[in-house]
């Protein structure tokens, strides 16, 4: 899976996007602890525009097996089912 930062909703930019999956990868610090509002708007506006999203808390980050269990869990579910890529 190659990921890349770029714009693939015109509007956000994800922290990372799979192209292959049309998924977005967002990292969340602290400050998403206050913005959360603000983050479930974006994941609306990302989904109609037919984007997955998967968050990923800075913590999360740290331990790389699980990120690495969490986004082969996501890819698989997307390729098995691409209706969910416009959930």
């Amino acid at each position: 899976m190659k990921l890349t930062e770029v714009n693939p909703a015109r509007f956000f930019i994800p922290d990372f996007y799979a192209h292959e999956f049309r998924l977005a990868i967002e990292l969340d610090g602290k400050i998403h602890d206050l913005q959360k509002m603000y983050d479930q708007e974006r994941d609306s506006i990302l989904i109609q525009n037919q984007i997955s999203v998967i968050r990923f808390k800075n913590e999360e980050v740290l331990r790389m097996d699980l990120l690495k269990r969490r986004l082969l869990e996501k890819v698989n579910q997307l390729r098995s089912t691409p209706s969910l890529r416009t959930e």
